[in-house]
């Protein structure tokens, strides 16, 4: 018996590649949100305060590792922070109360 070949799996978000997610700019992104992630980005003028600084944390944490390689866990509190898609493939470590 032959073993099979694996096949690559490629994601998507609402019918488009990731590459495609990633150029995306912010106008473009917000008709994929679901209408909770919407309202509460159009209330609040966009990603404001501690979860810009969360992205941009999570961004600096897979800025040069090389393939295979796990980046650094980003401690927050933040339980309620939308994730976009410039956090993919970031880890992060939400509290719990006890631990992260």
């Amino acid at each position: 018996i032959m073993p099979r070949e694996r096949k690559i799996r490629r994601f998507s978000y609402r019918g488009h590649q990731e590459d495609e997610v990633l150029g995306m700019g912010y106008d473009d992104l917000l008709p994929l949100f679901r209408a909770r992630v919407r309202r509460k980005l159009e209330r609040s003028s966009g990603i404001i305060g501690p979860y810009k600084k969360l992205i941009s944390k999570v961004v600096a944490s897979k800025q040069g590792l090389e393939p295979g390689e796990k980046p650094a866990l980003v401690k927050t509190r933040l339980r309620n922070a939308i994730v976009v898609p410039s956090m993919v493939g970031g880890l992060v470590g939400v509290y719990t109360g006890r631990d992260y």
